[in-house]
């Protein structure tokens, strides 16, 4: 990199009268113990030929000197240090100092000798000062500087962080870069720990707002020579500005060998300059997302989408694999085709699913022509939905209703009974039993309110084609406002499918949802004024009408009945989940563990071993760290699809998405998902991961989260409009969305991670589209 036009000998001349005053271009790395690592950092890096902004340092020495004149030390209060003269000399280097800059106005910054290192940052807990002039004022922002260190902020942070308090301050006095443009550049996703990406964040002017939250700023990010805006609310930077900070962000890395947090300002002459640059501290690990196994698998698909978060360790090993068991072997018996078992893959803790299981495509396929009946009855469901349902749905949907779901209640109620036995073994096959009989109702969940989605998909190609060009509007409208269980709140759902969350009778959420009657009769009326537009439309078309009528018929029976399906999945999950928490009572007991519910981290096997030896050694050390593998893992954002998908079946996915989706215009920097809901909301965000997040939920904010599961509900009665990361328009947010009448947008793939609580967007569930504004008040169309 060719050097900066700041001489490495600009101020020479004062060092040789002032050795307690140090230009910055001469110092290094090894200067931090008298320069502090900010100074230390930026000298090093200037003197590597980087466009760091000319100044000087005011050493460490030149602190204890100041506090020795005025009997003060570092201890002393900020008052004291603030009030106190400075001795001659140093008033004289003062002087001195100003007059190198003459009349350019200079930043007063503080380098504490503890500061930006890779376990303990401390940023922003000491003083700096912009826009100084003249000896005096440098001399007080200076004595602020220092002030800083004895300060409430520094000793909060260090008692947080668990660090000791840096003691010994230098003050860094550099020239002022009148910003035309300002900002952070992270060489990693601070969210995700993706290495390939550098995130910035700009705002216009001084990066002062940025930091101290003033303005959002935009936010780009940049992999190789390509600029993407996820968010502009201010266009402080163009993609040639953006990438140019990327390639100085990624020099500095580079040169440091580590990721780094870089701040960096464009004046307005359009020169960019580096104004600081420290190591990105707890940054999380960058993930692998290479399947353990070949084939495409998906998030938002079965068993992912009902997993918004890592699976805890007995989830995975004991009834995730015997609903997946039980659901194959289901499967197999009602249609002749069997899956190749499992049906899922856990990547870095995530769950993805594939129907088709482990079993290569061609290996698939010679299975499904084997049974063509079955495979020409899913296919039909399309475009002839009523000879798909004669054939194999409807059949299936009344053995549901007939046979599996009156077992299902029938087991569930038996586990009181159980329970109160207290019998380890029996305690055991009873939540066998449930995750038996659970995969059998998933598989029925799978042929028949699983079907929704692509009957919608019919639906929307032919209104697409035959409507919308006459009418407009979305075919969703003919899916509000359905006899749907939405509001129907029972102690049994759950906010994961992941035993280790609690349910909503655990958290005492159970009371019936307060509906607005008035709007559910708005949606109805809605719904029937669009089924009549779309039939005068189709007048004089006989046939057209008709295919219609069959269309619309079977997507809103599909539509309900997968909310009723929905609804009672989880009705064991209470039951279970206190069976598992007694086994684990019963191990505390035996001091294996420390809590009962530290059960959810031990294997099945640990648990069987553990509940028939007569002893039983403590394992509580190592289920302390699988807890902190899986809230680690938590923060990862996994991909929607993980190996590769085949790709007649991802054509085939993503034609049926976009002919659902309204057509609209591009929007620059837009957050782009699936259409699930129709209309148009504006209002903050609010970023829900857990039960724990609900109480800071507000009428007519914008539900963002990862999978919005039965048991959020009660949110949605309040929300102006959803955004998922996962999910299908099938999913439970998309049709809880319709019938309360609201926009979402689902699958979004990483909207909890791209938004924040309280920024303003707009949804548009029509198009499937979020777009990042500033802040205005909550406005729903």
């Amino acid at each position: 990199m060719a050097a900066h036009h700041g001489s490495y000998r600009w101020g020479r001349g004062l060092i040789a009268s002032r050795p307690d005053v140090r230009p910055l271009a001469e110092l290094s790395w090894s200067d931090r113990e008298t320069a502090g690592v900010k100074a230390a950092t930026l000298g090093e890096l200037s003197r590597a030929g980087f466009p760091v902004p000319e100044g000087f340092v005011l050493t460490t020495a030149t602190q204890r000197h100041f506090l020795s004149a005025n009997r003060l030390d570092e201890a002393s209060p900020a008052e004291a240090i603030l009030s106190a003269p400075f001795p001659d000399d140093l008033a004289e280097t003062l002087l001195v100092v100003s007059r190198e800059f003459g009349q350019a106005t200079v930043a007063v910054r503080s380098s504490a000798v503890a500061e930006d290192l890779p376990d303990a940052s401390f940023a922003g807990q000491y003083e700096t000062v912009l826009d100084v002039r003249g000896s005096d004022a440098i001399g007080e922002a200076v004595k602020h500087c220092w002030a800083s260190a004895a300060g409430e902020r520094v000793h909060t942070y260090a008692g947080r962080s668990g660090e000791p308090a840096p003691s010994g301050v230098a003050v860094l006095i550099q020239r002022m870069v009148p910003a035309d443009s300002a900002g952070v550049a992270f060489t990693a996703d601070p969210l995700t720990g993706n290495r390939d990406d550098v995130v910035i964040e700009a705002v216009r002017g001084l990066g002062e707002k940025l930091v101290s939250g003033q303005s959002d700023g935009d936010q780009w990010v940049v992999r190789g020579s390509s600029a993407t805006c996820r968010r502009s609310t201010e266009a402080a930077l163009t993609s040639e500005q953006a990438v140019a900070v990327a390639v100085m962000a990624r020099d500095v890395e580079r040169h440091r060998g580590a990721p780094q947090d870089v701040e960096w300002a464009f004046s307005a002459a359009g020169e960019l300059f580096l104004l600081q640059a420290r190591p990105m501290t707890a940054l999380v690990e960058a993930a692998d997302w290479t399947p353990p196994v070949p084939g495409g698998w998906m998030r938002n698909f079965r068993f992912g989408e009902w997993l918004p978060d890592p699976v805890t360790t007995l989830f995975e090993t004991w009834i995730l694999p015997r609903i997946d068991r039980s659901l194959i072997a289901t499967g197999a018996r009602l249609t002749g085709i069997r899956s190749s078992g499992p049906t899922y893959v856990i990547v870095n803790g995530w769950c993805f699913a594939n129907p088709a299981g482990r079993a290569s495509t061609l290996g698939f396929m010679v299975q499904a022509l084997a049974h063509l009946r079955v495979m020409r009855a899913l296919a039909l469901q399309f475009s002839r939905p009523a000879i798909a349902d004669a054939m194999l749905v409807r059949p299936l949907e009344r053995k549901w209703r007939e046979d599996v779901l009156p077992r299902y209640r029938d087991l569930v109620a038996s586990g009181e009974e159980v329970l109160a036995s207290s019998n380890p073994a029996e305690t055991v096959r009873f939540v066998d039993g449930v995750a038996d009989l659970v995969g059998e109702y998933w598989s029925m969940f799978t042929f028949g309110g699983g079907s929704a989605w692509k009957l919608e998909a019919g639906l929307a190609r032919f209104y697409r084609r035959h409507l919308w060009p006459v009418i407009g509007g979305s075919h969703q409208e003919l899916l509000w406002g359905l006899d749907a269980p939405t509001a129907r709140m029972q102690p049994h759902l759950v906010q994961s499918l992941d035993w280790v969350a609690p349910t909503l009778g655990d958290l005492a959420i159970t009371a019936a949802v307060e509906t607005d009657g008035s709007r559910t009769a708005r949606l109805r009326a809605s719904r029937i004024a669009c089924e009549s537009r779309c039939r005068e439309a189709l007048a004089g078309q006989k046939k057209l009408l008709r295919q219609f009528e069959e269309l619309l018929d079977y997507a809103q029976h599909y539509a309900v009945l997968r909310e009723e399906q929905c609804a009672d999945l989880t009705l064991g999950w209470p039951v279970i989940r206190r069976a598992a928490i007694q086994l684990g009572e019963a191990l505390r007991q035996r001091g294996a563990i420390d809590a009962a519910e530290d059960v959810f981290f031990l294997t099945l096997d640990e648990l069987n071993t553990s509940l028939t030896q007569a002893s039983s050694p403590s394992i509580s050390t190592v289920v302390a760290g699988r807890r902190r593998e899986w809230e680690r893992r938590r923060k990862l954002t996994p991909p929607l699809v993980v190996g590769r998908l085949p790709g007649f079946f991802s054509r085939m996915l993503n034609d049926s998405l976009e002919t659902m989706r309204v057509p609209t215009d591009a929007v620059s920097g837009a957050i782009h998902g699936l259409p699930a809901s129709p209309g148009r909301a504006r209002g903050p965000v609010r970023i829900i991961r857990g039960n724990e997040d609900f109480g800071k939920f507000r009428r007519g904010d914008i539900l963002v989260t990862q999978a919005a599961m039965p048991a959020w509900t009660p949110l949605f009665m309040l929300a102006a409009a959803v955004i998922t990361d996962t999910g299908t328009m099938a999913a439970h947010a998309s049709l809880v969305a319709r019938e309360v009448g609201i926009p979402a947008v689902v699958g979004t793939g990483d909207a909890t991670d791209r938004l924040h609580d309280d920024q303003v967007v707009t949804v548009d569930g029509g198009a499937g589209l979020v777009e990042v504004e500033g802040r205005a008040d909550t406005q729903t169309e």
